[in-house]
């Protein structure tokens, strides 16, 4: 079964659509109310103040922030909303925790040995591409093509660099 990263906006417009793709046996996400870029800290607030009917009917435990634009303070609003993981930075780190939230970042492939630090916000820009390909961003799919991403993600696969979180 697949996760759906759905705007809180899509479920009050469209109940049954939302409600059909849960009932299928779908992971329902959260990807912010009006799909806001979360510019500034702290303006995660009023999107989950709007979504508590969203998060409460949907049980929702995900979350990815619109354009990956998401600030290290706002987890403990995440987690005091009941979202258990998010996947709003990019970065080849393994998951970790932030705040009672465990962070998945999006897969990047690092251009140079060596550990590169997360950034928040993780914002795609020529200087992070220039350290990192991230292969996990379906916009880097339509840019690069499937023949690339899937040479990554092999890559990563024979690293096991996720084994210790498969089951999660």
């Amino acid at each position: 079964k697949l996760s759906f990263f759905i705007v809180g906006e899509i479920a009050d417009w469209y109940p049954d659509l939302v409600d059909g793709i849960r009932d299928e046996g779908h992971e329902i996400c959260y990807h912010t109310h009006t799909h806001a870029y979360l510019r500034e800290p702290g303006m995660i607030a009023l999107e989950l103040e709007k979504s508590r009917g969203f998060l409460s009917r949907y049980k929702v435990k995900g979350f990815q922030a619109p354009a990956i634009i998401f600030h290290k303070e706002d987890y403990r609003l995440l987690a005091g909303s009941g979202i258990e993981y998010s996947a709003s930075v990019y970065s080849a780190a393994s998951p970790y925790e932030v705040d009672g939230v465990l962070e998945i970042p999006v897969s990047t492939r690092p251009r140079r040995p060596g550990p590169i630090p997360v950034e928040y916000p993780a914002r795609m820009s020529f200087g992070m591409l220039m350290r990192e390909l991230p292969f996990g961003s379906s916009l880097l799919l339509k840019v690069f093509g499937w023949r690339k991403i899937s040479s990554c993600i092999r890559e990563v696969e024979r690293q096991n660099v996720f084994d210790e979180f498969k089951g999660l």
